[in-house]
């Protein structure tokens, strides 16, 4: 019996979480179906013009409705932005990652140092720190 979901499964569980929770609206929404690891994700690329609060804010909207969510930080090589991904699971147990890019700046607390292509795991309050949301 296959047990990997499919894509239309897996739209259904972000279109679902999207209208239970009022959340800010994807920019992209990407599904993957992985047969060899039965199981799949949702990736969701949220706005990230607002600069780092405002991805902040958005992120920490995503968070509040997943379960066992964690923050990771990468920066792209040859890129002057930084991503920062919340990854955690739908109501369902759906794997999402929700995402969004903005400027890398040098002077940010969790940011200093960062080398292209290096990756960093934070805790999920740092969101709330760069959001200004206590």
């Amino acid at each position: 019996m296959n047990t990997t979901p499919s894509i239309v499964e897996l739209l259904d569980a972000i279109r679902d979480h999207l209208a239970v929770f009022e959340l800010p609206q994807p920019f992209i929404v990407e599904v993957c179906r992985e047969a060899l690891r039965r199981d799949g994700h949702v990736s969701v690329h949220v706005d990230g013009y607002d600069g780092l609060p405002g991805v902040a804010s958005s992120l920490l909207a995503w968070t509040d409705t997943l379960s066992a969510a964690t923050v990771q930080l990468w920066r792209p090589h040859n890129s002057a932005q930084v991503h920062v991904h919340v990854i955690g699971h739908l109501t369902d147990g759906t794997r999402v990652c929700v995402w969004s890019g903005t400027q890398y700046s040098p002077t940010v607390a969790n940011v200093v140092g960062m080398e292209p292509g290096e990756r960093r795991q934070l805790p999920v309050g740092v969101l709330r720190e760069w959001a200004g949301v206590r």
